[in-house]
């Protein structure tokens, strides 16, 4: 079979219904937040400020109203406070006696409030990825791998 320009153009030129973009920008609700904040998972490492996720859920009562107006604002104006974007990376050993860089694996230590809004998006991008992702590519879609094959 021979492919022309056409058919080409067809296999990459994917772009977004109009519900599609209504959805994406759709605001960000406090209970989307909630939600989200809540399903990440409570110790993986913490902030740079010392807060894990855990610290997040059990106060939530206190840490509720900034939280969702920090989120909700990022939404709204794309800019983010630099303290929430910082990120820092530390080295754990991976043995005893670490005699090469690779003896160590790298973590990064993100502000919760930053790995909040990165799964929010991601949650909102995981509902139209099947429509934008082509039946041969595997990467970032649920349930395919490299060894699986495109629908007929």
């Amino acid at each position: 079979m021979v492919l022309d320009s056409s058919m080409l153009f067809g296999a990459f030129a994917r772009i977004l219904s109009y519900p599609q973009r209504i959805f994406l920008n759709t605001l960000i609700t406090d209970e989307e937040i909630q939600k989200t904040l809540f399903s990440l998972e409570d110790n993986k490492a913490p902030s740079p400020d010392g807060f894990n996720v855990r610290h997040f859920k059990k106060s939530w009562s206190i840490f509720c109203p900034d939280t969702i107006n920090v989120i909700q604002s990022f939404f709204f104006s794309g800019g983010l406070l630099k303290q929430v974007n910082a990120t820092t990376i530390s080295l754990i050993l991976k043995f005893l006696n670490p005699s090469k860089v690779k003896d160590f694996r790298a973590i990064s230590c993100c502000n919760t409030v930053y790995k909040c809004i990165a799964k929010l998006i991601a949650n909102r991008i995981k509902e139209i990825l099947l429509d934008l992702v082509g039946p041969f590519q595997s990467a970032f879609v649920e349930g395919r791998n490299t060894f699986s094959r495109a629908p007929s």
